[in-house]
């Protein structure tokens, strides 16, 4: 039996006991275990009661997931040439095992083209490197895939060459560009697509996190992701919604503080004369990211995304850079 013993304040120390457990006394078992994996950007601790940081991991980091302790802890042994060998306690979400992509592939090249056959004939769409995809089948030097969701997806070949099989996002060294969607007002309230056609079942925008990754493109339709509560959802928007972020390391790594010069709109696209159902005052202070001539707010205390009379998933609200010091 594995129990833990204190030594002094806020001092413990596991060990094994030959000992059975009181009558009504139920623990979960530690399964044991060798999975490799990776270590994403988390903390490992070598008490799970008592839960304190030990060593943080800024990076993903390659480890060996050694045993699991419940249904939420993982103990783990840090791997990683460039990192001091050690073990110890993490979450189970933040540790990413390789045999969870088996079946999959990640792009490796800066981009690929997607083919409607198993030949280079017929190109339908681009992706970017660092996309993950679901390996179908083989055939020669290429790959049926499908990227996407059992929601919303797209199917097609590419050259496997191409491809990093089973691989983990950190085996590659291409991240996903980022944008917000900007739809037309008469769009907006209907929704996105299901696939890259008008004729798709529309879908909902994700109203939690306003940032989406760009996948890649078919046609005039562009194909997106984001990340919400764990859940990844996938959806198509025609080319003229998507609107880039500037490349960076996150979003809200790079907000900042800008007060009003003067009353503004806030409006719903980032050009003169687009909808606005809400204006700012002079003086006032608002969390915003750059993009240029406009500013993206972030701030949903003050401008929630969801205020728009048009559309109440919209997600991108403006201001003109001259409204602010």
């Amino acid at each position: 039996m594995l129990i833990q013993y204190n030594l002094a304040d806020g001092q413990n120390r596991f060990g094994y006991i030959s000992a059975s457990l009181p009558k009504g006394v139920v623990v979960p078992e530690l399964r044991f275990e060798r999975k490799p994996g990776v270590l994403l950007n988390s903390w490992i601790t070598d008490d799970p009661l008592r839960t304190v940081w030990e060593a943080y991991f800024s990076t993903v980091t390659e480890c060996m997931q050694l045993a699991t302790l419940g249904a939420g802890w993982a103990y783990i042994e840090i791997t990683d040439p460039g990192q001091p060998q050690c073990r110890g306690f993490a979450y189970v979400v933040a540790v990413d095992l390789r045999e969870n992509h088996s079946g999959k592939a990640i792009i490796q090249t800066e981009s690929t083209p997607l083919y409607a056959s198993a030949s280079t004939e017929n190109a339908i769409g681009t992706y970017d490197g660092g996309v993950e995809l679901e390996v179908l089948q083989t055939q020669g030097d290429f790959a049926n895939v499908r990227i996407g969701d059992e929601f919303a997806y797209q199917e097609g070949w590419m050259l496997g060459a191409d491809l990093a099989m089973g691989a983990v996002p950190s085996d590659v060294s291409f991240a996903l560009s980022k944008a917000v969607l900007v739809p037309s007002e008469n769009e907006s309230s209907a929704g996105a697509y299901a696939a890259a056609s008008l004729d798709a079942q529309r879908i909902d925008c994700d109203t939690s996190y306003p940032v989406y990754s760009v996948l890649g493109d078919t046609g005039e339709f562009v194909q997106l992701s984001s990340q919400s509560s764990g859940q990844i959802n996938v959806l198509f928007v025609p080319r003229d919604w998507v609107t880039p972020i500037p490349a960076g390391p996150n979003i809200y790594s790079e907000v900042v503080p800008i007060t009003l010069a003067e009353d503004s709109p806030v409006y719903v696209r980032p050009e003169q004369g687009a909808p606005s159902q809400i204006a700012l005052y002079k003086g006032t202070t608002v969390m915003c990211y750059p993009m240029g001539d406009w500013y993206l707010i972030v701030d949903r205390e003050l401008v929630p995304w969801s205020c728009a009379e048009i559309a109440t998933y919209l997600i991108s609200f403006q201001l003109p850079e001259r409204c602010f010091r």
